[in-house]
């Protein structure tokens, strides 16, 4: 008999519910042409099967649906069920809006000779690596779909969506707020020594890994107990502009987010900072 009919949210897109009583939504193009509430739907005229919780996020969908591609949101939802299936990771329902509504950004764009760049690409794929692989998976079915060329910059910014998009996750922290601390870090540290970052050195990156620990922890809350006297003592010595750019680091944390540095805490980013600036 087929799929029944609980409500319309376009000529291509009705809501249904699944054999566990739970809604769905049902696409193909023109599939509820002359269909109402009640009317059924043959299993073979079905060409795709999206499961969205909420009335906002069908709306959404039902909005989005009439201004991008549907294959937008069959990719979408191949990133849910290999991140499910092939890496654990469950994602909220509005992933498959976000990442469809950025695939149609981003292909936009692309064809405006648009083309963004993602500066923390490096440091997504060395510490959230599977939501990396993801998002090159997706880019992948981006490019062959589109005729698209995206490459490490756009997967760095699909496993952004999927970070955000989590579910389940104890203490998890909005990477924004993470990348907001980082750059916050980072623009005292370029004002303090007056100099650019060298982004494509070795020490660059290795300053961006300890910070986005460092960051999580702050905004967490969590602060480290053991201090090396000694070592803080030479390091404070050794690299006196480093420890003075710290000490506004750790001024500016404690005056904004409430945290104060430990010398264990000064003393890591000290050996980072100086490794940077003071190198030679």
């Amino acid at each position: 008999m087929g799929i029944r009919i609980e409500r319309v949210l376009n000529n291509n897109a009705v809501v249904s519910t699944d054999s566990d009583g739970h809604e769905i939504v049902v696409i193909r193009n023109g599939i509820a042409f002359r269909k109402k509430y009640g009317g059924f739907i043959a299993e073979s005229k079905i060409q795709q099967i999206f499961r969205l919780q909420g009335q906002q996020n069908q709306d959404k969908f039902s909005e989005l649906l009439g201004k991008i591609p549907p294959k937008n949101f069959e990719i979408a939802q191949s990133l849910i069920d290999l991140a499910r299936e092939g890496y654990g990771i469950e994602l909220n329902d509005s992933v498959l809006i976000t990442v469809a509504d950025h695939i149609a950004g981003a292909v936009q764009r692309s064809k405006n000779g648009i083309n963004l760049s993602n500066e923390l690409k490096g440091d997504i794929k060395k510490i959230y690596s599977k939501e990396y692989e993801i998002g090159q998976y997706v880019v992948r079915l981006i490019n062959q779909n589109f005729q698209t060329q995206f490459g490490s910059d756009e997967a760095a910014f699909i496993a952004m969506h999927i970070l955000d998009g989590r579910k389940n996750v104890e203490n998890k922290q909005s990477l924004n707020k993470v990348i907001k601390l980082i750059e916050e870090i980072q623009d005292i540290l370029v004002n303090f020594f007056h100099r650019n970052l060298d982004k494509k050195s070795m020490e660059y990156s290795r300053l961006i890994t300890h910070l986005e620990f460092f960051t999580q922890r702050i905004l967490s809350g969590e602060k480290r107990q053991k201090t090396n006297d000694v070592l803080w003592k030479m390091l404070s010595k050794t690299y006196p502009n480093s420890y003075n750019s710290v000490q506004k680091v750790a001024g500016f944390l404690k005056d904004n987010y409430d945290y104060k540095m430990s010398k264990t805490d000064q003393m890591y980013l000290i050996i980072h900072v100086a490794s940077l600036f003071e190198k030679g």
